[in-house]
């Protein structure tokens, strides 16, 4: 947690009961059971409406397909050129069939617009789409 450990927190105890004192030590307990009842409701709150949030209980198998490892993105790419390269009737893909059916880049129009270009007086040049 904090690289507290069990000892540690016993050598904070005693130190904090020399601190306090027979006399105010009792009251100083009584507040930090009240601090963590206040945290363990808090954290009940939240599991609750957590649970309202999803819409109940999810079972194991649920959990296991939200889970974000399976999302790994060469899993992804993988699983993404498998389901191209399956034809659909069942028979194995023809690579030349494939490559001349593709459309050629000069005709995929790109995403990103370009930058205009500019002449050497800094006035933007007309460029064909």
């Amino acid at each position: 947690m904090f690289g507290l450990s069990l000892e540690k927190l016993v050598v904070l105890a005693l130190i904090a009961a020399l601190v306090l004192g027979p006399h105010r030590l009792p009251h100083y307990a009584h507040r930090l059971g009240e601090l963590v009842r206040s945290l363990r409701d808090l954290l009940d709150v939240a599991r609750d409406s957590a649970r309202a949030e999803i819409g109940g209980e999810l079972s194991l198998d649920e959990w296991r397909r939200l889970d974000p490892r399976r999302y790994h993105p060469r899993s992804l790419v993988r699983e993404a050129l498998a389901d191209d390269t399956a034809p659909a009737g069942g028979t194995p893909a023809d690579p030349h069939t494939s490559r001349e059916s593709a459309t050629p880049p000069d005709a995929i129009a790109p995403s990103v617009p370009r930058r205009p270009r500019y002449d050497s007086a800094g006035r933007a040049l007309r460029t064909p789409l």
